[in-house]
């Protein structure tokens, strides 16, 4: 008998609950319905990495997932409406400069904070650039996190 699976993350709680909510597929299929394998989804739901843009994309596609959701736990987990979709040029946008900013300063975060932070990103991106005081101070929290 396998033993059960340890979940890391949030992010990899919030992933394995999507599935078990469209009808716990079998992780090959629900992999297969996404565009990955399943060695991938089963990464992304212990939380040893965090799904990569396309990825995202797929999941609110397919499964209406709300991504501030996914990465934040703001909101509902599914799309109540056209506002809420995803910018999936924004979502590029902000992934890449959490990732070059990380490479900067050479360091690397649990998957759970590093979605946490390109959602902040994500934000940020989306209200001109501006970032207010609570987005500075998440930003700096999720920086010097261990």
């Amino acid at each position: 008998m396998a033993r059960p699976e340890r979940i890391k993350t949030v992010l990899g709680q919030r992933l394995r609950l999507i599935r078990q909510r469209n009808g716990n597929l079998d992780r090959d299929v629900f992999a297969k319905n996404l565009g990955i394998n399943a060695k991938t989804l089963a990464n992304y739901e212990r939380g040893d990495s965090a799904p990569d843009a396309p990825t995202l994309a797929q999941y609110q596609k397919l499964y209406g997932i709300n991504i501030n959701w996914l990465l934040s736990g703001a909101g509902d987990m599914t799309l109540n409406g056209a506002d809420t979709m995803i910018d999936n040029e924004r979502l590029t946008m902000a992934i890449s400069a959490v990732e070059e900013g990380l490479q900067r300063v050479k360091k690397t975060l649990e998957p759970a904070v590093k979605a946490e932070l390109i959602a902040i990103a994500y934000k940020i991106l989306g209200s001109n650039g501006k970032c207010d005081a609570t987005d500075a101070d998440n930003i700096i929290r999720l920086m010097i996190a261990k």
